[in-house]
């Protein structure tokens, strides 16, 4: 068995593959890493990819060697492979999650992409159908715009809440509804303006809060950053 580890800059992504199967998969946070139960299961390799900080990463390495004396392999961003050519002109600087959303999204789907990551950070990448990726964008996830507005903004209490994306009669339901409506016609808006539209990937821990909303076709794939990941480590075992 192989666990796979996607270290993103707020919370560890995990799974365990056996045979072409995902077995158990989760998240933590990182600072409540101590409290996680990792799978008890025998585990023979461990891949890693990470773009938090180097205490967090060396954090999560000694963890999981209190449980498994294996050393894990660390993944980086590559120039080129797995029929994904990088856009970047330096190629390292391009997050090794986007790169493995990239070679995931060329395996699994077919045709010209768009893979939208909505995490800490919101990332959209393009790619097209012979694996040339066009670049990308960056912005503020969802909580950090909330954050954004909470922190610079005075006597707001703001507590989680469902949305509908009208008009809201108070601040905080104001600020929610604006937030995620600025995400999602960002997401109608790609979808529309290209004369063939992308296939969309979503991928990410606020995914499936934007899905709801979007009314157009979507691909919803929690485990594509990790699918990447294990498409890569095939041809490193």
């Amino acid at each position: 068995m192989q666990l796979f580890l996607d270290l993103g800059n707020s919370r560890v992504h995990w799974g365990v593959l056996d045979k072409q199967q995902w077995l158990a998969s989760g998240e933590v946070a990182y600072q409540e890493l101590e409290t996680w139960q990792p799978p008890d299961l025998h585990i023979a390799q461990i891949y890693l990819a990470s773009v938090t900080s180097q205490q967090n990463k060396s954090k999560v390495i000694a963890y999981l060697q209190q449980y498994w004396s294996v050393r894990p392999k660390i993944i980086t961003t590559q120039s080129q492979a797995f029929g994904v050519s990088n856009a970047y002109q330096q190629p390292e600087l391009l997050g090794v999650d986007r790169w493995l959303a990239l070679v995931a999204s060329h395996y699994y789907y077919q045709g010209f992409s768009c893979i939208i990551d909505c995490g800490t950070a919101i990332t959209v990448d393009g790619l097209q159908a012979d694996g040339l990726h066009l670049g990308g964008w960056i912005l503020p996830g969802i909580g950090l715009m909330r954050q954004s507005l909470l922190e610079n903004t005075a006597q707001l209490n703001w507590q989680a809440m469902t949305t509908d994306l009208m008009f809201a009669n108070n601040t905080e339901a104001a600020i929610e509804n604006g937030i995620q409506f600025a995400v999602i016609a960002m997401i109608r808006q790609l979808y529309q303006q290209f004369d063939q539209p992308p296939t969309l990937i979503l991928t990410g821990g606020d995914a499936m809060l934007l899905q709801a909303h979007l009314a157009i076709p979507v691909n919803y794939d929690k485990l594509l950053v990790l699918k990447g990941l294990a498409l890569v480590a095939q041809y490193q075992s």
